[in-house]
């Protein structure tokens, strides 16, 4: 049985002072997702966001509630999602998207999360990430500063296993994912291969569950970018495809690929 090693709460008494701040906003959010979760069946489109994907009557929801969550918190700071993307966006600025895996949250599926992520100058610098059909949450402000915390409860110690010998590797759930399977199988041939939404994998990741995400099709910012703070405040990685940080200094033009580290490639 692989090893484990507890990863005590860390970040500044001000990182964990702003995570206990947001935190519960995104937890709402989700919740508004559960309460129209059964409902969402039936429901009907009311648009399309910015990446093509159906906008739901729960994904209005979630995204009203967080909107004037973060207006009363950081009045001056705009928000960008997936419906109202904005063209260029200033240097800080909110990336929200209320329902990432809005596929799987209309199929019952729960592998979907709402994502919040704090961009400063084309980083994310904050990021949480709540799966609410799973209730846990991963919550990060800086290096060191990752938090995980399930039920609503307080932040718990992290449990990162030991790195499988040849490692655990997720590809995305949904979408044309054959090429990142393909590349998958040739650049770790002896890895274990699974697949995931990308919100629930970048917690994986970050919390010592898995090793590598691959996604070489694109995606937004909204996307990914929450997930990105969750790994590299772990000590992981982001990159692009070409092995470069990935940066998001346009966050509404799409992000063509990246693969996650749990830990950061020498």
């Amino acid at each position: 049985m692989a090893e484990e090693a507890v990863v005590e709460l860390g970040g500044s008494a001000e990182e964990r002072e702003l995570l206990a701040t947001l935190r519960p906003y995104v937890e709402a959010a989700g919740d508004a997702l559960l309460e129209r979760y059964v409902e969402s069946l039936a429901a009907v489109p009311l648009g399309r966001r910015a990446d093509g994907l159906p906008v739901t009557p729960a994904e209005r929801a979630a995204e009203a509630l967080l909107r004037d969550a973060l207006a009363g918190y950081t009045p001056d700071l705009p928000v960008v999602t997936p419906e109202r993307p904005l063209e260029a966006p200033p240097p800080l600025c909110w990336l929200l998207d209320p329902l990432d895996g809005g596929r799987q949250f209309l199929s019952q599926n729960a592998d979907f999360t709402v994502n919040l992520a704090l961009l400063q100058d084309g980083l994310p610098i904050v990021g949480i990430v709540h799966a609410p059909a799973l209730q846990i949450s991963w919550a990060a402000a800086g290096p060191g500063s990752l938090q995980v915390a399930r039920a609503k409860g307080p932040p718990a110690p992290v449990f990162r296993r030991a790195p499988a010998p040849a490692g655990l590797l997720f590809v995305n759930r949904y979408g044309p994912n054959e090429s990142s399977r393909r590349a998958a199988q040739t650049r770790f041939p002896e890895a274990e291969l699974r697949q995931g939404g990308a919100g629930i994998v970048f917690g994986l990741l970050a919390s010592g569950q898995a090793d590598l995400y691959l996604h070489l099709e694109d995606c937004r910012s909204w996307q990914c970018a929450a997930g990105q703070a969750l790994v590299q405040a772990a000590g992981g990685a982001v990159l692009r495809p070409d092995g470069q940080p990935l940066r998001h200094d346009d966050p509404v033009a799409p992000v063509a690929g990246f693969i996650a580290y749990a830990a950061a490639p020498r």
